[in-house]
């Protein structure tokens, strides 16, 4: 029978096998980062609950997996934040409300920007796992330990993980809401709180009936006019009911319950 893990606390998910090299780089006091600043290694953070299937162990305490929530891999996890699982049963949570997703995710206002964060708080836990070899500024400690979000991490977070984890997924996610061929101030009759604005590589959010809600490289979660924020997506994309290419958005509305 097929290996089964239940992570059982926030555990970094990475797309590559040498932890120690991404937690360290090759002097044991930095991150590997590319040439925007982003480390690219990690490719989200997984909550607890939540179940992989293994792979293989490719070192100690390393974990090659695979999951139906992120199809994309190869993955790796460290064991130690895990625990063996007897079922690939469903993970079922209630959903949040929608006031408890907007108040969350307004209450993230300022948080940094971070490629493949999605557990705004941080892992402190990987500094005793993988200790720097070194002092650190204070932005190598906040990479560390993966504190931030990035823009589809923002409502991973807001939604405890019940949502997909990337823009390839959200494009599709839900239900379309239709504004093919109308203008902002039309599209603004239309939408939401927590409707997601969304093509691949991007997503914001409706935060309310003034209001937009994102987080951004380089300046993190940022609330903008949502009139105004609608205008400027409008000039650089088109609208359309279904994405299929080029530069186009959608918006998408998700099922939830409120209970």
């Amino acid at each position: 029978m097929t290996q089964l893990v239940e992570i059982i606390a926030p555990c970094p998910v990475l797309n590559v096998s040498n932890f120690c090299w991404a937690f360290g780089g090759d002097d044991g006091r930095r991150i590997p980062c590319d040439s925007q600043g982003h480390p690219r290694h990690y490719e989200f953070v997984a909550l607890p609950g939540m179940l992989f299937d293994v792979v293989d162990q490719v070192a100690s305490h390393i974990l090659c997996v695979r999951s139906s929530i992120y199809p994309a891999g190869p993955l790796y996890i460290d064991a130690r934040f895990t625990r063996p699982a007897s079922t690939l049963a469903s993970r079922i949570l209630p959903w949040p409300s929608v006031e408890d997703m907007t108040k969350k995710m307004a209450s993230l206002l300022g948080t940094s920007y971070l490629w493949g964060g999605n557990w705004s708080s941080g892992i402190f836990e990987l500094f005793t796992y993988y200790p720097p070899q070194g002092v650190l500024d204070d932005e190598t400690k906040r990479l560390w330990t993966l504190q931030g979000v990035d823009c589809s991490g923002l409502l991973f977070e807001a939604t405890f993980g019940r949502t997909p984890r990337n823009t390839a997924q959200l494009i599709r996610f839900g239900t379309a809401v239709p504004i093919a061929g109308k203008t902002p101030r039309q599209i603004l009759s239309l939408v939401r709180p927590m409707d997601l604005v969304v093509w691949p590589g991007h997503v914001w959010f409706v935060l309310d009936s003034q209001f937009s809600i994102e987080s951004r490289a380089q300046f993190g979660v940022v609330r903008r006019p949502l009139m105004e924020r609608l205008e400027e997506t409008c000039l650089d994309r088109c609208g359309v009911d279904e994405w299929k290419e080029g530069n186009q958005f959608v918006i998408r509305r998700f099922l939830r319950s409120t209970t």
